[in-house]
């Protein structure tokens, strides 16, 4: 079983805990709760508002979904990602584990390949 598989993205940005302060819930919030569905639902409202920036939502969208064991969601947002951003290689892994998770083991195996050399990736090689 692969454990900690999706890495957080980088940061909350600034304006996220200023939200805080009007009374809405912050993603920071959110996240340090563990609440993923309550952020989740707030970055989809902020995807389609188009209120940030896409690739850091994106990459959160990811995040939660997984977290939430929403692998198909997780792996939407990692291709919109790749289709309109230039993103690390290490987005490739977290592909992966929702292919994995969604027991496409073909696809989790390219995936994986692509990605940098890590623990992650031998996990997901390995099994």
């Amino acid at each position: 079983m692969l454990k900690g598989t999706a890495a957080k993205p980088k940061s909350i940005t600034a304006k996220s805990a200023k939200e805080s302060k009007t009374g809405q819930p912050s993603l920071e919030d959110f996240i340090n709760k563990r609440d993923y569905m309550g952020a989740l639902a707030l970055l989809e409202f902020k995807l389609r508002c188009q209120d940030g920036d896409m690739k850091d939502l994106l990459m959160w969208i990811g995040y939660c979904a997984f977290h939430l064991g929403n692998f198909h969601r997780a792996e939407e947002a990692y291709k919109e990602l790749f289709n309109a951003y230039p993103v690390g290689e290490e987005v490739h892994l977290y592909q992966a584990c929702c292919y994995f998770y969604q027991h496409m083991f073909e696809e989790a195996e390219k995936a994986a390949e692509k990605g940098p050399p890590s623990e992650l990736r031998t996990r997901l090689l390995f099994n």
